[in-house]
């Protein structure tokens, strides 16, 4: 029974691919950097993550090559240059 509560419309893969991208431009804006250095996809050469994770991982091109944003517990919107700078060191060294 429904109980008053309207039916959950399921995304399309427009919607999904307009969202994904979204959160790709806010996180790049949050780190101060083009949208273009983020990507969301499969590691390459299919390597877990950095937590051992299996599957997609959003991405940062940092220090030349594509690296796991770091993970962040309220979610990659959250991930700052500090904690990125943590997890793969400062360039500026």
């Amino acid at each position: 029974m429904n109980h008053g509560r309207g039916r959950r419309r399921r995304l399309s893969a427009e919607d999904v691919a307009t969202l994904m991208d979204q959160a790709r431009q806010q996180i790049a804006k949050n780190l101060g950097i083009s949208p273009d250095r983020i990507r969301y996809g499969p590691m390459e050469n299919n390597r877990p993550g950095r937590l051992n994770t299996q599957g997609d991982h959003w991405q940062i091109h940092y220090q030349g090559e594509w690296k796991e944003l770091p993970w962040h517990h309220d979610g990659p919107l959250q991930v700052t240059r500090t904690q990125v700078r943590n997890w793969y060191g400062d360039t500026k060294k």
